[in-house]
């Protein structure tokens, strides 16, 4: 079994990393870390670049997608992805849960930060990335669970983003241990 970690940044991509390298587990079972780069474009480049190159061994991976997100409403701790809708476009794509690890939601995917309120419901998230995370896992047949950490309150703290309280809470927010563990 290989998890492919991927990350928007490469500042999400190295904290998340010094949380797993952490955990120093005794099990077999190899980690890749892949930064996507910001947005649906460059990730599903980037993605389709890395899935490609790796084409003989996908049978063996699980993709693990985490990293920050905006909010709208009510913050959670941490999501499970597993519904995305693309905000340009409209198009939704349903994540499958083959192993529910967090409290389940869906999310919007955008081209462009958020700055202001996008429809009257109460509570949503929103990033730049799930729509093409999910489009080519779905693609390539590769199993994903897709998390995030809202962070930043969308219009009201969007524009004063700060990026050492984001990678603090992508610390404190997932229990990387016990997300491992349920999927192996």
């Amino acid at each position: 079994m290989q998890f492919l970690i991927v990350c928007a940044t490469p500042w999400e991509l190295k904290t998340v990393k010094t949380q797993i390298k952490s955990l120093n587990f005794k099990k077999s079972f190899k980690i890749t870390y892949l930064c996507t780069g910001i947005g649906n474009y460059e990730t599903i480049y980037n993605l389709t670049k890395y899935f490609t190159e790796n084409q003989e061994t996908l049978d063996d991976y699980i993709v693990i997608n985490i990293w920050i997100c905006w909010y709208r409403g009510e913050k959670e701790k941490n999501i499970q992805v597993w519904r995305i809708k693309n905000i340009n476009t409209k198009k939704e794509l349903i994540v499958p849960i083959s192993s529910e690890f967090s409290k389940i939601s869906s999310i919007y995917s955008s081209e462009t930060p958020v700055l202001q309120p996008l429809e009257n419901e109460k509570s949503w998230y929103v990033d730049m990335e799930s729509w093409a995370i999910e489009y080519c896992c779905d693609k390539f047949r590769v199993p994903r669970i897709i998390l995030k950490v809202p962070y930043d309150k969308i219009w009201e703290e969007t524009k004063n983003f700060n990026k050492d309280d984001a990678c603090k809470l992508l610390c404190e927010n997932i229990d990387y241990w016990k997300l491992i563990e349920k999927l192996l």
